[in-house]
């Protein structure tokens, strides 16, 4: 067949010439106007497309149907067979043809270039290319629409489709395959061949090789514009490729590579790893459970040599990734903690080589669930080329060059081998409560049981509420041990417990549990722990229910607030005439009264309200204890401030003279002991419903032992006194008493009319001068008798000496002459 692009005004015209029938030329004629321009003919191919075995032609005509562009299938008679028509206007669909066998059904499919295909959502990227695959169907031998392949062009202006060529099988795996030119492809727009393989479902559309103009040479351009391949060049029975580049003026062929077909197999025995049978023995006598892994290596193809190098590795244990050293399960046999081996094998073609390897896994891994996976992978050793122009086989891509092998672990759950188990958590509070400050420690009962198959892995998580840590756990009742520990994990505090791997079935499991409770800010009414018990084999979902439980501690508040006071000075003594000469001077008496507020604990208070009652006038209305000055307050945060109590607003103000009264002798301003004893007949004198002047102090927030102190300061009017002729002692009472009105806590079911109120009082002892003994001078018969009885117990003290020979002593030569003649009889001396 002969196409004439340029025929009819650019309609094109196709010839059917026979050379062995010169004289018997089948031409196409003119069409209608509406044809002009379509350039029938710009691709053409061959191949049967009506099953009459009997070629057939085909063309692209890539500008027909308004520039859509179609393809159009003939008989040799050029009777129209079937047309397919483009998608897109402009893409010059029909620009390239080829015709093969890609999915193996002995049909020809069709391959339509589109190079100048473009995504019109990109305003950067066009002319990237497409080419359709159609495949031909094995009833009435037709293209249907639904059944088609797409290869999509991946660069701007790169033409993908520009160039078409069946490839034959150039890996002998039963399939044609397919190359594409894409002549302005790359990073430097100097063209790329694409090369996809056929299969039993038709093209992989995931390209097998792209070739590109750089790694062929230096200055090559257009690389791609033109294909023809499926001849053996080079008689190494591949059929290869040559790439046309008008631009640079080259051809340039390219040879196809041997394939090598690798049958890799692994075993692993036992399948079935019972860990209770230790057949192995370690370097240092440990027995372990022992694995034999069998591997087989064998490789064909045609045109490979007859010897080829092979670097191949095994890795132990691989379900797993990013393991650590102790999460590992299985090593090799007698090479320590290794779980990798390599080396480097030459084999012969199709002999087949195989060998045993020896490991191990170790006692108790803590998985026992997933399966022990042995990989084993191989790859061609690079070894230097003999020659330049040598091709270097290739393993076959298709052909996975990793082979993987799983042995179970026996789990001692039926025939299966498959635990299913069944837990259950309860849980119950030990604590009634927690007071915020307490340091008393929470406990939490905790019992788990296993209803079902053995639980591996099983594992108790507790969330401890905000401000909560854990301590330990006590009192366990347990057929294996358990251990827990905490873990911080988004924010969040958990109790992790090990109950096992596994918790047997029917397996029972309690204990209590303390957390200490120490940093909780009052934020919430209730302390909520969250529990939940897992394993690492999955339950039957209608037993999930009673994996999770939980248990609440009420949180709540307590202060012990305590009041302290101390008088300065304890007692004051006056007389008429120091009382009108202070009266003159304007000068009286001080008394200071000094009142201590001790938040005791546990928890804190906000606000205090503290009243003082200061006794300033007499039962009358007398003015006798005026304040020298405002309170003062000399530690702690707060304001006071007085307000005077008359029988013109008493009423409006109850005075209660019936608090208990606070008499704690573990203080922390103590009393002085020195105090006088107040006598039966002293009159006190405190605030009445009628006189009375209050101090009131809002004290602010009060951490547990802190303290609030403040002074009060006052004068006596003693003139009063004497004006009013009493003659008796008075004690001046001030009288103290403490609530909590609020506490820093959102505690919404906190009472505070429940907290303990403090009251205490502070005296001060007024005596007139006249009550004070006088004290009287000692009579001179007592100092008479006195001296007499101290000269005669001297004198019998003088007596009793002598006659103890206190007052004899001897000659010191007398002393000397005996002591150096060692002799004690005095007859016996000898004078010079």
């Amino acid at each position: 067949m002969i196409t004439a692009v340029g025929s009819y005004y650019w309609q094109g015209q196709l010839y059917n010439y026979k050379i062995d029938e010169p004289e018997n030329v089948v031409k196409t004629s003119e069409g209608p106007a509406t044809d002009d321009d379509s350039y029938m003919g710009y691709s053409s191919s061959v191949g049967d497309f009506d099953g009459d075995d009997i070629d057939d032609f085909i063309v692209g005509i890539p500008k027909a149907e308004q520039h859509l562009g179609k393809v159009a299938m003939f008989t040799q008679n050029f009777t129209n067979i079937a047309n397919i028509t483009g998608e897109q206007v402009g893409s010059f669909f029909g620009y390239a043809l080829a015709v093969t066998d890609l999915d193996g059904d002995e049909l020809d499919d069709v391959i339509v270039g589109a190079p100048f295909y473009s995504d019109y959502s990109s305003s950067t990227v066009y002319d990237t290319g497409r080419v359709y695959i159609y495949y031909q169907q094995t009833t009435k031998k037709k293209f249907k629409e639904n059944r088609k392949d797409i290869l999509e062009g991946a660069d701007s202006k790169s033409r993908f489709g520009s160039a078409l060529s069946k490839l034959g099988d150039i890996n002998y795996d039963g399939y044609k395959d397919l190359g594409v030119g894409a002549p302005y492809a790359g990073d430097e727009g100097r063209g790329a061949i694409y090369i996809y393989h056929g299969s039993i479902k038709g093209i992989i559309t995931q390209v097998s090789q792209v070739v590109h103009a750089k790694d062929i040479t230096t200055g090559l351009s257009t690389f791609g514009y033109s294909l023809s391949g499926g001849w053996d060049q080079d008689g190494n029975s591949y059929p290869d490729l040559l790439v046309g580049a008008y631009a640079s003026d080259k051809a340039i062929f390219l040879r196809t590579r041997p394939v090598v077909r690798v049958v890799a197999s692994l075993k692993i025995e036992p399948e079935m790893i019972n860990l209770e049978k230790r057949s192995c023995s370690l370097v240092d006598d440990t027995r372990v459970a022992c694995l034999n892994i069998y591997t087989c290596l064998e490789y064909n193809g045609i045109g490979v040599p007859n010897e080829l190098y092979f670097d191949i590795e095994w890795n132990l244990d691989t379900l797993q990734k990013n393991k650590t050293l102790e999460e590992q399960r299985a090593y090799y046999l007698l090479s320590g903690l290794v779980t990798r081996q390599n080396k480097t094998i030459k084999l012969t073609k199709q002999d087949t080589w195989c060998d045993p390897t020896f490991a191990y896994v170790k006692n108790e891994p803590r998985d026992k669930l997933t399966p022990i996976a042995v990989d084993f992978k191989f790859k061609l050793n690079e070894q230097p080329k003999r020659d330049t122009r040598e091709l270097v086989p290739i393993l076959d891509q298709y052909i996975p060059q990793q082979v993987r092998h799983q042995a179970q672990i026996l789990k001692h759950c039926g025939k299966d081998n498959v635990c299913i188990p069944n837990l259950v958590v309860n849980s119950f509070r030990v604590s009634a409560a927690h007071i915020i400050g307490s340091d008393s420690e929470l406990e939490i009962l905790v019992m788990v049981e296993n209803r079902g198959e053995n639980a591996f892995n099983s594992q108790l998580w507790v969330t401890l509420p905000h401000g909560v840590s854990y301590r330990n756990i006590h009192g366990i009742q347990a057929v294996v041990p358990v251990s827990c520990g905490s873990e911080t994990i988004e924010d969040e505090i958990l109790v992790i417990c090990d109950l096992g791997n596994p918790l047997p079935s029917q397996a029972k499991t309690n204990f209590t549990l303390r957390v200490s409770p120490k940093e909780v800010n009052g934020s919430m009414d209730q302390l909520v722990f969250a529990l939940n018990v897992n394993s690492s084999n999955a339950e039957n979902f209608s037993d999930t229910v009673n994996n999770f439980a939980s248990v609440s501690i009420p949180v709540t508040a307590s202060a012990d607030i305590q009041l302290y006071g101390k008088s300065t000075p304890e007692l004051i003594i006056f007389n008429a005439t120091e009382a009108k000469k202070y009266a003159r001077e304007n000068r009286r008496p001080t008394i200071e009264h000094l009142f201590e507020l001790r938040n005791l604990g546990p928890s804190a208070t906000k606000t205090t309200e503290l009243n003082i009652y200061w006794p300033s006038h007499n039962d009358d209305g007398t003015l006798l204890l005026r304040l020298a000055r405002q309170p003062v307050i000399q530690k702690g945060e707060g304001n006071c401030f007085t307000f005077f109590l008359s029988p013109s607003n008493y009423s409006s103000f109850q005075y209660d003279d019936n608090l208990n009264k606070n008499r704690d002798v573990d203080v922390i301003l103590q009393e002085s002991r020195s105090r006088s004893k107040r006598e039966d007949a002293a009159r006190e004198v405190k605030c009445t419903n009628r006189w009375c002047l209050v101090i009131r102090c809002i004290v602010g927030q009060m951490e547990s032992n802190d303290n609030f102190l403040v002074k009060i300061t006052g004068q006596l009017y003693t003139d009063a006194l004497i004006s009013s002729g009493s003659a008796e002692t008075l004690m001046l009472t001030s009288r103290a008493t403490a609530k909590v009105t609020s506490v820093p806590y959102e505690l919404t079911n906190l009472d505070i009319s429940l907290f303990s109120e403090a009251t205490r009082e502070v005296s001060t002892a007024v005596n007139p001068d006249n009550l004070v003994p006088r004290q009287r001078p000692i009579e001179i018969w007592i100092i008479a008798v006195s001296i007499s009885a101290g000269l005669l117990v001297l004198l019998l003290i003088i007596i009793l000496l002598w006659w103890c020979g206190f007052f004899k002593r001897r000659k010191p030569e007398d002393e000397g002459y005996m002591m150096a003649n060692g002799k004690h009889d005095i007859d016996d001396k000898q004078w010079e």
